[in-house]
């Protein structure tokens, strides 16, 4: 019962109340004394599910109010049409965090703005709420309100139109400003936002206007963000001169806005994206009109690109334009034919990864060369189209330490001269044309690698007369679907292994008759029908083969 917390008058830290629809009333409410509970510090109060009387709610709520020492406190679910006063009394001077959720039936906000060391302030689910008007910020002095308020987040507001501002001193300390899900919001922001940092807005259809353009970010006084993030605005076309006034942005994201077709504009030195951007992430744009061809980004390190590309905007990039980057990520760009590099660029000393993801129709992956001294692994997943690896990757990347190609069926061959000697984990699944040329691989003469994936080919012998090099400790082969024997020839040479994953050959009836390495100690057994028997400890064929293996399991079970 709630009256019990009464007894409790030494509590600390944090306090959380639930299930506070069947507390009785406000009487019952009232002998918790919360307010005589002077060491607590974070306070959440909770109903469960959906009020149904109201006043009772108001009640409770009014009768719950704690010390004026609480720094923390969290309403949820709370069934009133309004707030106590208490919520915004200034007699809470050491208050920093308010978070009000999924209060359904309230049709106004409290005057949160008379909390003088409020700091993170989160409004979310609240049904009712069509306005923030000018109760929000209390009676204080203008130059007073949310001074101390750094982080404001607002979201999931069905109802949520217009947002009333005083003309000035509101806000002047706020760092980020989240505004997620309010489809209905119209109108202006607050404008004069001089400590921003941080802004996202996502799902507010009703901030773009008929033409495609935002309606309030030129009224904006936004020159100190460093980081923006747009997500799910139908409506929009184009953010190009909204871009060009952030001169001082640092991280731009923007995503699932399927009608965007431009965020930057011709000719470049009229329209290009920010001197200052390091980061660009761009997703489920489309139509967007991706970089043009003599574009530069001088300081972006970081590109990521998924679902974006109108055409033939995306069908060669160069990284020239990119010399500072440092991570490469494009997904699921259907456009992209080429990725190149032209000579006489400078080397690409920051690069550390690449990966392409789902682009089908790459039929060129820097085959000029990459001079990127300091790249340690590139990804190639689902490149169907893809035949030839870049050139001269043992001389140009020496720092590569992990190779991927899955799904990659066309690709011929390694580059002539072989692959770097520093690389460590080179996995190949589903690239059947160069498994067929295996022979050629020379992997031998790689002195470092330690990890090897074969996976999705139609090998009956593996690994057969071709040469593994014996620093490998892990061996991973995964769907071979004809498999029907390890080659003890292959493994004996491998007296570093450690560990052999075996995995969906269903076809594999046994181990080879001369055994296992014996250096080796994990083998990992799963979905292989015709080999699961033979390692049973009892009855097993195999068990004396891997008798010796510290750690043995199959099927996801440890064998003793």
């Amino acid at each position: 019962m709630i009256e019990d917390l009464g007894k409790l008058c030494n509590l600390r830290g944090k306090l959380t109340v639930s299930g506070l629809e069947n507390a009785g009333n406000g009487l019952d409410a009232t002998l918790a004394n919360m307010k005589g509970k002077k060491h607590l510090e974070d306070l959440s109060l909770e109903w469960n599910g959906t009020a149904d009387d109201s006043q009772e709610a108001i009640d409770i709520l009014q009768k719950l109010q704690p010390s004026s020492r609480i720094k923390r406190l969290e309403v949820k679910g709370y069934g009133g049409t309004r707030f106590p006063d208490w919520l915004a009394d200034q007699s809470f001077h050491n208050v920093v965090s308010v978070i009000l959720s999924r209060c359904s039936n309230c049709f106004c906000l409290p005057a949160l703005g008379q909390l003088p060391s409020l700091k993170f302030l989160t409004i979310a689910d609240m049904g009712k709420i069509s306005i923030i008007d000018m109760q929000f910020y209390g009676n204080g002095s203008v130059f007073e309100i949310y001074q101390s308020l750094q982080i404001l987040r607002i979201e999931e507001m069905p109802e949520w139109k217009d947002w009333l501002v005083p003309r000035k001193g509101v806000f002047c300390g706020l760092q980020e400003l989240h505004i997620i899900n309010c489809p209905k919001l119209v109108g202006d922001l607050p404008k004069q936002l001089l400590s921003l940092r941080e802004f996202e807005l996502s799902g507010c259809p009703g901030l773009v206007l008929s033409d495609g353009r935002f309606s309030m970010f030129n009224s904006l006084d936004l020159y100190s963000l460093k980081i923006l993030k747009i997500f799910n605005m139908p409506s929009l076309e184009d953010f190009t001169s909204e871009l060009k006034k952030l001169t001082g942005l640092e991280d731009f994201e923007i995503g699932n806005c399927p009608r965007l077709t431009s965020i930057w504009s011709m000719p470049l030195d009229m329209g290009r994206l920010p001197a200052s951007l390091k980061t660009l992430k761009i997703s489920g744009c489309p139509q967007l009109q991706f970089l043009p061809k003599d574009c530069f980004f001088g300081s972006l390190e970081q590109l990521r690109i998924r679902e974006a590309g109108a055409g033939d905007t995306l069908k060669d990039l160069s990284l020239g334009l990119l010399q500072k980057i440092r991570d490469l990520e494009i997904q699921d760009c259907e456009g992209l034919e080429s990725l190149s590099f032209e000579h006489g660029s400078e080397n690409l000393a920051s690069l550390g990864s690449i990966l392409l993801w789902g682009c089908g129709n790459l039929r060129s992956f820097l085959q000029e060369g990459l001079p990127a001294a300091n790249l340690t692994w590139i990804m190639l997943y689902g490149c169907k189209k893809l035949k030839l690896l870049p050139k001269g990757m043992r001389s140009l990347l020496p720092s590569l330490r992990l190779l991927y190609m899955w799904n990659c069926p066309e690709i011929e061959c390694f580059p002539e001269e072989g692959l770097p000697f520093s690389l460590e984990t080179l996995e190949i699944y589903n690239c059947e044309i160069l498994m067929s040329r295996r022979r050629e691989w020379n992997l031998q003469t790689l002195p470092s690698l330690r990890e090897l994936m074969i996976g999705e080919t139609h090998e009956q012998l593996f690994p057969d007369d071709w040469l593994l090099p014996s620093t490998l400790r892990v061996l991973r082969i995964y769907f071979l679907h004809n498999l029907e024997a390890l080659n003890y020839k292959g493994l004996k040479q491998l007296i570093s292994l450690e560990t052999l994953c075996i995995w969906g050959c269903h076809h594999l009836q046994s181990l080879p008759k001369e055994g296992l390495p014996r250096s080796l100690s994990q083998l990992i057994v799963y979905d292989c029908p015709l080999l699961k028997p033979h390692l049973d400890c009892a009855t097993g064929q195999d068990w004396r083969k891997v008798a010796h293996i510290s750690c043995l399991m199959v099927d996801g079970e440890f064998v003793p």
